[in-house]
């Protein structure tokens, strides 16, 4: 029988051929289609470039067989022994593998398009470079299985094992649900809508994939990799995100209420928030990120209107064309952001530290820099007039900058002048029924805020005063610069307290001399 190997497979050419419990050499050419070749023994056997479209190798010894080339299209192995064998290159699709042996198996570049492994094992086969859409896993052992850079589009692998599978830089709208994929290579892969419901994927590594939409409802994704990819609008109810790592992930519009349990990541109002994480062009007004670490944080072209940022950590953060307008950033930490044309007109700055960051453009109207830390910072064309200053602090200052008034920078020192208060003309009263107070006219490079108080005193003061002299008691509820006298003030001495104020200065009180309406 041996020797007719060759004889037997060109009988085929014409029809089936039925050979039951036969053992092939592995030279088996010249094959055609409709061969059936039930539970034969064909260790070793060459079928490189052969048609063997529709053929049945149900419950075959095929280890190590060559179909190099071949097609196969509706091809039916079930239950076959296809280990160590090679398919590189050949056409299966429609074939059906269900419950085949398939250990270390070679399908590299290969179309198996609508193919079906349910309850198949392969264990370590190569399924890489190679097209495999609306194909079914189901229930399949695939641990260490390579399906990397292949397209697995519309597959199903429902409850498959696929521990330390690779599935890297793959298209994957994919059903995993209920599957074990322990430490499996995800990575640059494109899987929008991908379910992974249920499962198991601690150390898995999603790092630069699109996962937006994806379904990862009550999936364990303990110590998964996620840098740099993409979870905008993935489901996440209930997942386990313990100890995950997410340098550059980008969110947004995610649904479901993940449990993180990892130091620095935060989740809510559909978004991670942690160091490093990707927030470009997120929609964040008045989101609470008090005390947030976003460090090396990704925030351009945000809006993060009347957000609370106070305490968060920004450090190497990028905030450039982001809106932080009216946002409360007291004592964040703001050093070495780069905040070209950020916009914080009317934001809460007062002692954040803002040290070496990067300032270009930036809009800073009405903003509190209140006990900030400046030092290190290029100002050029900035224009802070409008700010407030008070307590702030900066050393090696660069850069023309418009400061609010009283305020310089000398040898790269923010230096701060206190205003000193004058007045060129005291404040007098004068009337009888009815007194009228002259404030006077007083200077100051600070705006200068008016205080009055009404006195009455025991005797005549005859000369302006710098306070108010003994024997003089103030006139409750009287604070105008006109008072009407009552019949209880006739005849009493009367004079007023003018005390000038301004921010940053000493305040200056001048009192009147006194009037003596007539009883």
């Amino acid at each position: 029988m041996k020797n007719r190997t060759s004889k037997i497979w060109s009988m085929a050419l014409a029809g089936a051929l039925a050979l039951t419990g036969v053992t092939f050499s592995s030279n088996a050419a010249n094959a055609s289609t409709g061969v059936v070749c039930q539970d034969c023994d064909l260790v070793g056997a060459d079928f490189s470039g052969q048609n063997l479209d529709g053929a049945d190798f149900t419950n075959d010894n095929l280890q190590q067989a060559n179909f190099q080339g071949a097609s196969l299209i509706g091809a039916n192995f079930t239950n076959a022994n296809i280990s160590l064998a090679n398919f590189r290159g050949s056409s299966a699709v429609d074939g059906n593998f269900t419950g085949v042996r398939a250990w270390n198996t070679n399908f590299t570049y290969s179309d198996f398009n609508r193919a079906i492994f349910p309850n198949a094992d392969v264990r370590g086969a190569n399924f890489s470079n190679l097209s495999i859409t609306s194909s079914d896993f189901t229930n399949a052992q695939g641990n260490q299985a390579n399906f990397s850079h292949s397209n697995v589009w519309n597959s199903n692998f429902t409850g498959a094992t696929l521990d330390y599978a690779q599935f890297d830089h793959d298209d994957l709208g994919v059903n995993f649900n209920q599957a074990s994929m322990v430490g499996a290579d995800i990575s640059s892969s494109n899987a929008p809508g991908a379910s992974f419901i249920n499962v198991n994927l601690t150390y898995a590594d999603f790092s630069d994939t699109n996962l937006q939409g994806a379904n990862f409802d009550g999936a364990n994704l303990s110590r998964v990799k996620f840098d740099d990819s993409t979870l905008g609008g993935a489901h996440m109810d209930n997942a386990n995100l313990n100890g995950v790592s997410y340098a550059g992930v980008s969110s947004g519009e995610i649904i479901g209420n993940p449990v993180t349990n990892t130091y620095g990541l935060e989740f809510h109002d559909g978004y991670f928030f942690g160091p490093g994480v990707d927030l470009n062009g997120a929609e964040l007004f008045g989101v609470d990120l008090s005390s947030a670490n976003l460090a090396g944080a990704d925030l351009r072209n945000g809006s993060f209107n009347n957000a609370n940022l106070s305490l968060a950590n920004l450090s190497d953060a990028l905030i450039s064309g982001s809106n932080f307008s009216g946002a409360n950033m007291a004592g964040a930490n703001l050093t070495r952001t780069w905040s070209v044309n950020a916009n914080l007109t009317g934001a809460d700055l007062h002692k954040a530290n803002l040290s070496g960051a990067y300032l270009t453009g930036v809009t800073l109207t009405n903003a509190n820099l209140d006990g900030a830390n400046l030092t290190g910072l290029n100002l050029n064309g900035l224009n802070l007039s409008t700010a407030t200053m008070r307590g702030a602090t900066g050393s090696f200052i660069t850069g023309t900058v418009t400061l609010p008034i009283n305020w310089s920078i000398s040898q790269g020192e923010l230096t701060y002048t206190a205003p000193i208060i004058t007045a060129s003309a005291k404040p007098s009263v004068s009337g009888k029924a009815r007194l009228a107070l002259n404030v006077g006219t007083w200077q100051s490079t600070a705006t200068v805020v008016l205080t009055i108080n009404w006195y009455t005193c025991k005797a005549a003061v005859t000369s302006v005063k710098s306070g108010v002299p003994a024997g003089c008691k103030i006139v409750s509820g009287a604070h105008g610069n006109k008072l009407a006298v009552a019949k209880a003030l006739k005849g009493k001495h009367l004079a007023a307290l003018v005390t000038a104020s301004a921010d940053g200065a000493k305040s200056v009180s001048w009192f009147t001399k006194t009037a003596k309406p007539s009883k």
